[in-house]
């Protein structure tokens, strides 16, 4: 059986990421609603912020299933934003990056 793809995996990563973002942002939502937290101003940013990053995932990862340059390169400087967040989200970074340094033919 023949091995998946680099590309593949840093897009099939990316559109994890991403519906990670989306329920995240959408249990955020609900606890705003269910008046856990209170309602405020910063919480709108702040949701707009993660919706953007879901976007943003969404977007390199359709990129990458097409081989694009831009997804790759976008893909590397996330990795490498994401390195910072310990312990997830250096995982996710070096999973990222070991991939993109991979070929994509």
């Amino acid at each position: 059986m023949e091995e998946e793809k680099s590309y593949i995996k840093v897009a099939k990563a990316h559109k994890f990421i991403s519906w990670l973002y989306v329920v995240v942002t959408a249990l955020s939502v609900a606890l705003i609603a269910f008046g856990v937290f209170p309602q405020i101003l910063e919480f709108w940013l702040v949701f707009l912020f993660l919706a953007g990053l879901a976007a943003l995932h969404y977007f390199t990862a359709k990129g990458a299933f097409r081989k694009s340059i831009w997804a790759r390169v976008t893909s590397i400087v996330i990795a490498v934003v994401m390195l910072s967040g310990f312990p997830i989200g250096t995982g996710f970074g070096i999973y990222l990056l070991i991939h993109c340094f991979r070929s994509w033919k």
